[in-house]
């Protein structure tokens, strides 16, 4: 069950628009070509693309939840949160 639902999870981990796969070690010429070509919305999308194999889509999960967001300051979104919260939707503060 758990490791059902940390594969959900990381299917529906947003990527960043701007995520420079040049940048990701250990992903292979094919990989980071083909992935910036295709430009996937999430890391679910991205591990069904043709060209990126299992180690590839790993490596790309763990440089968007440490290296991208450490660098960036930014946050991971997953896709959930995102459907409950669309941009430019007010959110209500938790008491």
């Amino acid at each position: 069950e758990a490791s059902a639902a940390a594969f959900t999870r990381d299917e529906g981990l947003l990527l960043p628009a701007d995520l420079d796969y040049q940048a990701v070690h250990g992903l292979s010429l094919e990989e980071k070509k083909v992935l910036g070509d295709t430009r996937p919305e999430s890391v679910g999308q991205a591990r069904r693309i043709e060209g990126v194999t299992p180690a590839g889509a790993l490596r790309l999960l763990a440089y968007v939840r440490n290296e991208w967001r450490r660098s960036r300051g930014d946050r991971v979104v997953l896709k959930e949160t995102l459907e409950a919260h669309p941009p430019g939707r007010e959110v209500e503060a938790l008491a």
